[in-house]
């Protein structure tokens, strides 16, 4: 498990936010890196621990124990090798070409990845045939048939004994293969530019160009030591772990370049053919193999996918926790998954879960149940859903925009009303961490959380059907930009919805907070009823209707053993429930719906 929105893009495909596909990965990654709202690198360490736990649905069997392929999502313009320009030729156990800007294709292995008899046998075979067959100048017309040659009897047959699975394969496990992908992404950008990757059972491939003054080799040992140490320290793996030498082929074109990414992509392929049929027939569908010996087959569709969440199309698929299954997901298929009444996922109680899960305090809005748990939140955020949901239009195969959406509760919730897309954005690091773990037992593609604010997001003139902003207005300096803001997300007729903190009083009348409400500094503007609907009204919007409006009790904010901060008993004067603790009026909560 881990923080990665690469199944997004293909659902925006063909669509109005088709055009976010470029933007979005330059501003999520900028999202995931701002540490404003606490410390990523820990929760993400926490969410790679998650449990794999038995899904009980074919459509929602993710086959772990075999990568997917990492492809970056916007391929950055490539140099390749020029024999013009100056080139470094190193000369260790093995050639290697480098050339400032171009792209390597790096393979690392495994200690025990190879057998030592056959990599004895090898380096012999190679030793003496370097020395009856020295390398030509790469001026030379001969050159590619040497190295056509080399290839052929020493690469090739090296990558085939990779495949057949020999060693100890301790990276086939998620949450260990997980470190290495971790590594990877890392400095990506920054240190070095990725095209591809895959991390197999006792391999890596990579597509990787470094960057500044950064040099490959220089790369690649970072890579090794780092996850060589979280092995070691944390799962207790033997050292050493990896080999000391690693593959790198330098991309010359265009062609190259895609025999290369067509290899990454295919390595699971492969894998999955070979993998055990006793994988398949155990009860478990999410157990991890256990036998590095890859015999029988597999349905090649599977592992054909780069995406994680995927459809099983096949019954011998639901029960193979190997090979990743090629979906788009549909919880509401599972009956062991409730979105439409609640966010229940049922299941066997997991040791230690609840503690895991409580990293990621304070949990504020749900409530969830997840495999016995009681995720008893700060807000019961099922309330608020009970009294807006009468009042919407059908959300069935609608694109819905959830503008500051927490841990996404209620895109999960929207899912259960058959929401065809549900992405929420909040730019708290806490929340977007809370809905992946959520999600690695969910899993339904269509609900997603970015870490981004609305300012943040690229322009989608019309891309949703619904647009949703709650408790999110009297936070906003500029509430009317706002409102704006949230119209251009809109297609014409579409909805918006709108639920916010107001107060009695006329139109044209809003309290401002001198300092604080109810002990909140980001206050800003609480408006009357009929200045809300004003302020609709000015940016354009037509049929308003407050559809509710009720005062907030200490029985639907408050706080639990997940949320043990502060809560409303305690913004309220003590002596008297109608005021804030600064005497403003106590919190009242309305639900305005307009139509673009």
């Amino acid at each position: 498990m881990k923080i990665d929105y690469t199944d997004l893009y293909p659902l925006l495909k063909n669509t109005a936010l088709e055009p976010w596909i470029e933007q979005l990965p330059e501003r999520i990654a900028r999202g995931l890196r701002h540490e404003r709202h606490g410390h990523l690198p820990e929760w993400e360490a926490v969410l790679a621990a998650l449990p794999l736990v038995e899904a009980t649905s074919p459509s929602l069997t993710r086959r772990s124990d075999v990568p997917v392929a990492y492809t970056a999502t916007t391929p950055h313009p490539t140099n390749f090798f020029d024999p013009k320009e100056q080139t470094a030729h190193l000369v260790g156990n093995l050639p290697h070409w480098r050339q400032d800007g171009c792209l390597y294709f790096v393979t690392f292995r495994l200690a025990d990845s190879l057998p030592s008899g056959k990599l004895n046998d090898l380096r012999i075979e190679k030793e003496t045939w370097l020395k009856q067959h020295p390398e030509p100048s790469r001026d030379s017309p001969d050159h590619s048939g040497w190295q056509r040659e080399y290839k052929t009897r020493f690469q090739d047959r090296i990558e085939k004994w990779l495949d057949a699975g020999h060693g100890r394969c301790i990276l086939r496990p998620p949450e260990i293969r997980r470190v290495a992908e971790q590594a990877l992404h890392h400095f990506d950008g920054d240190h070095y530019r990725i095209d591809s990757f895959v991390v197999m059972p006792n391999h890596v491939h990579v597509l990787v160009a470094p960057l500044k003054q950064y040099t490959l080799s220089d790369i690649v040992k970072a890579w090794k030591s780092y996850t060589a140490h979280v092995l070691v320290s944390r799962f207790g793996i033997a050292a050493p772990v990896w080999q000391k030498e690693y593959f790198d082929h330098i991309v010359r074109s265009p062609e190259h370049l895609e025999k290369f990414r067509t290899y990454i992509i295919d390595n699971p392929k492969r894998l999955a053919r070979l993998c055990d049929e006793a994988v398949a027939s155990t009860k478990s569908p999410l157990v991890e193999a256990t036998s590095p010996s890859l015999n029988s087959t597999c349905d090649e569709d599977v592992a054909s996918t780069k995406s994680p969440l995927v459809e099983a199309t096949s019954p011998s698929l639901a029960r193979r926790s190997d090979v990743p299954v090629a979906s788009k997901n549909n919880a509401s298929t599972n009956p062991n998954i409730e979105l439409k009444h609640e966010v229940r996922i049922d299941g066997p109680e997991i040791d230690g879960l609840a503690d895991q899960l409580k990293v990621f305090h304070p949990w504020r809005k749900g409530p969830f149940h997840l495999h016995g748990i009681h995720i008893d939140t700060e807000w019961r955020s099922d309330w608020k859903w009970d009294r807006v949901l009468p009042h919407l239009q059908p959300l069935e195969g609608r694109a819905i925009l959830d503008v500051g959406c927490g841990n996404g509760y209620h895109c999960w919730r929207m899912l259960g009303e058959g929401a065809r897309l549900a992405i929420g954005i909040d730019p708290s690091l806490g929340f977007v961490c809370q809905f992946f773990a959520m999600q690695h037992f969910i899993r339904d593609s269509r609900a997603w959380v970015l870490p981004l604010g609305i300012e943040d997001l690229p322009p989608a003139p019309g891309a949703f059907d619904t647009v949703f902003s709650m408790g999110v207005l009297y936070h906003r300096k500029s509430p009317i930009e706002h409102i704006e803001q949230l119209c251009s997300f809109l297609r014409p007729g579409g909805e918006l919805v709108i639920e916010t903190l107001v107060v009695d009083g006329p139109e044209g009348y809003s309290l401002i907070p001198h300092d604080r409400y109810a002990k909140m500094r980001n206050v800003w503007f609480i408006p009357s009823v009929p200045t809300l609907e004003l302020w609709l009204k000015r940016c354009g919007l037509k049929n308003i209707r407050t559809v509710d409006r009720c005062a907030t009790s200490t029985e639907e904010q408050r706080s639990t053993d997940w949320m043990t901060y502060e809560s409303l008993p305690d913004f309220l004067d003590p002596a008297d429930a109608s005021k804030t603790i600064e005497g403003h009026p106590a919190p009242q909560r309305a639900v305005i719906i307009a139509d673009a």
